[in-house]
This record gives structure tokens, C-alpha cells and sequence, in this order.
């Protein structure tokens, strides 16, 4: 989602959640597409992290299929902005064996469909 809206950690903390852009899940944000696993990823960044990053700067996170396949918690990745390449750490945290398995698959309803097939 912060894919979709740079400014949406900023934009909830001041209260203005109808003013977000919201993801249309066309995964043009990621290398790949939604055959190849790719979905939402629920991102955190450490408390106290500014995020004032802006409309037209991306987040590059290099090998996140293979970091949520090993339950890697703590991810490296780039901001991509006019002012140059940021580094920036990125966490998912505690995710359950099914919950990796259906950002895996892309989406739920792969999820299930996988699963139907079994």
C-alpha cells in the first residue's frame, strides 16, 4: 500500500485516511507478476521512522519472495527518489505458516485454489 500512496503513514497519523491512494493491485511496483507470487506485503517500518518521501518515489525491496519464503523479519530496501537512492529497513514481523503461504501465492483466492487442488 505505501506503494500506492508514499504519503500514507503521513496521511494516517494527521487523521486524513479518505485522502489515501489506494493500491490497485496492478504489481507494477514489483519485479514480476501476480502468476509469480507477488502480493500486498504487510511493511512496517521501526516506531519513529520519518517517512517523508514523496508522490512519485518508489520503494525497491530486492529479493522479497525468497526473504518471506526464509521468514526473513527485518528486510533491506531502496527508496528510489528525484534526490537519489535512500536505504531503508523494512519489517515483517510474526507472520503464521498459512499467512506466508498466501502472500506466496499472490492472494487468497490462489491460496484456496491451491489448497482445493491438494
Amino acid at each position: 500500500q505505501s506503494l500506492a500512496d508514499p504519503e500514507l503513514m503521513n496521511k494516517a497519523r494527521r487523521g486524513e485516511e479518505g485522502r489515501i491512494r489506494r493500491c490497485l493491485r496492478c504489481f507494477k511496483c514489483f519485479p514480476g507478476s501476480p502468476e509469480e507470487g507477488y502480493a500486498d506485503l504487510p511493511f512496517t517500518s521501526a516506531e519513529g521512522t520519518p517517512f517523508d518521501y514523496e508522490p512519485g518515489d518508489f520503494v525497491y525491496v530486492p529479493g522479497v519472495r525468497k526473504a518471506v519464503e526464509e521468514g526473513v523479519e527485518e528486510i533491506p530496501a531502496k527508496v528510489i527518489a528525484k534526490d537519489g537512492v535512500k536505504d531503508i529497513t523494512l519489517y515483517i514481523k510474526g507472520l503464521t505458516k498459512d499467512e506466508k503461504e498466501i502472500l506466496l501465492e499472490g492472494n487468497l483466492m490462489n491460496y484456496y485454489k491451491a489448497h482445493m487442488e491438494d
